[in-house]
């Protein structure tokens, strides 16, 4: 366990025992549910909503068996509020630390969330996606420039970025700087958001690597949703690197 924790993986804890009890098929199913787990503790500490994990379980029994059976082993802790119809459930942080120091488990988070975070190459393919309501569909609309655009190779001056670094370093930080001023025990956490903005910013000017946009969607009237917009430093949401961008020779 300890090796995939380090790689930023994770194993469902028992899972022969899972098959010979509810089955091959049921136990994937517990799977996924645990991996979910792990990548939202990765993420932010944060929990999975388990009201959505029943319909995608179709049967509570089994789901139950599963909160129970990991519950047990100290693995999970799950929540519930009948009268709001919700239930959730977390990742234990005490039994990662059985297997991994405090650092390492903080190095862990932080490389995931660099990796998240960076910008990248990821091919844009496909021109019909539209986003409704928050989820995807397709309607008629076809943005094929969109998807051309996507695969656009785009680079930073990193010279200018160097000059200006702290100034771009300010303006990545700024929100996360004040929620720190409120909360000072935000700040202490090196996998948190203000934490991996520098990380990423120090990388940008190191590396000077190339990007694309990557895969695009449109919302409901065909207007371009960018696919990085969830990136760290992407140009869509942040002026400095609006103002860096350059396109390689």
């Amino acid at each position: 366990m300890r090796e995939l924790l380090l790689q930023g993986n994770i194993e469902l804890p028992g899972y022969q025992k899972f098959v010979a009890r509810v089955g091959l098929e049921a136990t994937q199913k517990i799977e996924a549910l645990f991996n979910a787990m792990w990548f939202n503790y990765l993420k932010d500490k944060g929990s999975v909503n388990l009201t959505y994990w029943v319909d995608r379980f179709k049967d509570e029994d089994l789901l139950h068996t599963a909160l129970m059976s990991l519950s047990k082993a100290g693995w999970i802790t799950s929540h519930a509020i009948p009268a709001r119809n919700w239930a959730e459930a977390w990742l234990n942080e005490d039994k990662l630390l059985d297997y991994l120091a405090v650092d390492e488990l903080t190095n862990v988070r932080a490389h995931h969330k660099l990796k998240r975070y960076m910008l990248n190459t990821t091919e844009s393919k496909i021109s019909t996606k539209v986003r409704l309501n928050g989820k995807l569909a397709k309607t008629g609309l076809v943005r094929n420039g969109f998807t051309r655009a996507g695969n656009t190779k785009i680079k930073y001056d990193t010279n200018l970025m160097f000059y200006y670094r702290d100034s771009i370093q300010h303006n990545l930080t700024k929100s996360m700087d004040k929620i720190a001023a409120m909360y000072p025990e935000f700040k202490s956490d090196a996998a948190t958001y203000d934490s991996i903005s520098k990380d990423v910013l120090a990388y940008l000017i190191d590396a000077d690597i190339e990007f694309t946009s990557g895969p695009r969607e449109s919302d409901s009237r065909g207007r371009d949703i960018h696919g990085m917009t969830g990136k760290i430093a992407n140009p869509i949401s942040c002026k400095d690197f609006r103002a860096l961008m350059v396109i390689p020779e």
